[in-house]
């Protein structure tokens, strides 16, 4: 199997410690209210993801400040930060136990996983 090539990272960007973002309140309750709104695509749904992927999008691109979203462009940049933090993002409010049998609960809400696709 091949394996992705390693791209060496300058010594600055060793060197540097994470930058900090925090979303404002009122946009992660904002935020934490619109994605509690999305279902969870069937996994064997292409058209239901790609609508649950979009959906993500629109709301993180609506939601993170301007400053925040520069950054994770920058972060996912081939030389990039090799780290940065972002805190007082949405979560689930409430979250099952952890599933023994390996899938998602069906009870479980939908907020992390809309924040995470939105962002990547």
């Amino acid at each position: 199997m091949a394996t992705a090539p390693v791209l060496p990272l300058s010594a600055s960007a060793l060197s540097a410690a994470p930058q900090y973002f925090r979303l404002p309140d009122e946009s992660s309750v904002a935020w934490t209210r619109d994605a509690s709104k999305l279902v969870y695509p069937n996994y064997r749904d292409l058209n239901a993801w790609n609508a649950f992927r979009e959906a993500c999008v629109s709301l993180a691109a609506k939601y993170l400040p301007t400053e925040t979203k520069s950054a994770l462009r920058d972060f996912f940049a081939p030389d990039g930060q090799p780290a940065i933090v972002l805190e007082n993002l949405p979560v689930d409010p409430h979250l099952p136990s952890i599933p023994s049998s390996g899938v998602r609960p069906t009870d479980k809400e939908s907020i992390s996983e809309a924040v995470i696709v939105g962002i990547l």
